[in-house]
């Protein structure tokens, strides 16, 4: 895809099945990536599945989103030891549920401090190395950040998302005169291992997630994949403070 070869994409969050299917996909158009994650067993195992199967280049570096002195400090990493970052996916997501009126304090922050400040802080020290080079921020959010979910129950995860998305469009509109394009998408409800092993517990709420869908079935990974790479490359050179939804036609019931 024009504009991805040649150059370093930073991707959160980075052994999910979007994570994956996203820096699959930017080593096969010739980029570099770089995973980042609490799991350092995790990261390295992502990253010799990518090296096994693309030539591309592929990094993993430990880290927690949360703190925002070890995001500035990667960044700075990144930028000396690999190169000059000009794609970021920020991807990392955590969820405490529960029902609202008895959602302890704890459990919110956590989940806030995941979806939210960690994505905000990643945007932060990323986007200050891309002033006056420009690059291009994917932050990935949900439809529970504009659409009522079923089971409810998640209160947190959605507020945090419906606030992920709005952070695309401020930033966006902020950013653009310093080169850089900040999005969004949302995806829908995603066919993982996370999923089916849902789909064995509770029958009964994968037939209503599948109802709910107008194509009738979940979304991949790979599609995911495919709005993000359009995001990171330059045939979305004029795309910004956008939010993009990869969800079947969900949201749109």
């Amino acid at each position: 895809m024009e504009g991805l070869s040649n150059r370093v994409h930073v991707i959160t969050g980075g052994y999910g099945g979007i994570a994956m299917a996203t820096a699959r996909l930017i080593l096969e158009s010739g980029g570099t990536i770089v995973l980042t994650g609490r799991s350092q067993e995790k990261g390295k195992a992502a990253i010799a599945a990518l090296r096994a199967g693309h030539r591309g280049e592929a990094h993993f570096i430990e880290l927690d989103v949360t703190d925002a002195a070890a995001v500035e400090q990667a960044a700075a990493h990144i930028e000396s030891e690999i190169g000059a970052v000009k794609g970021l996916v920020a991807n990392a997501a955590g969820a405490w549920p529960g029902a609202a009126f008895d959602l302890a304090p704890e459990d919110w922050r956590k989940t806030m401090a995941v979806v939210l400040d960690g994505a905000f802080y990643c945007a932060q020290s990323f986007g200050r190395r891309m002033r006056g080079r420009g690059g291009s921020i994917v932050l990935v959010s949900s439809i529970a950040a504009s659409k009522v979910t079923w089971p409810p129950a998640v209160v947190s995860y959605s507020a945090g998302k419906a606030a992920l998305s709005h952070l695309a469009a401020l930033l966006g509109v902020e950013w653009a005169s310093e080169g850089i394009r900040v999005n969004a998408i949302e995806p829908g409800h995603i066919d993982t291992e996370m999923t089916q092993r849902a789909k064995a517990r509770r029958p009964e709420m994968m037939e209503k997630w599948l109802g709910d869908v107008p194509i009738g079935r979940l979304i991949t990974p790979e599609e995911c994949a495919n709005a993000i790479a359009f995001l990171l490359s330059d045939l979305s050179s004029a795309t910004t403070a956008s939010v993009t939804t990869v969800d079947g036609g969900y949201s749109r019931r």
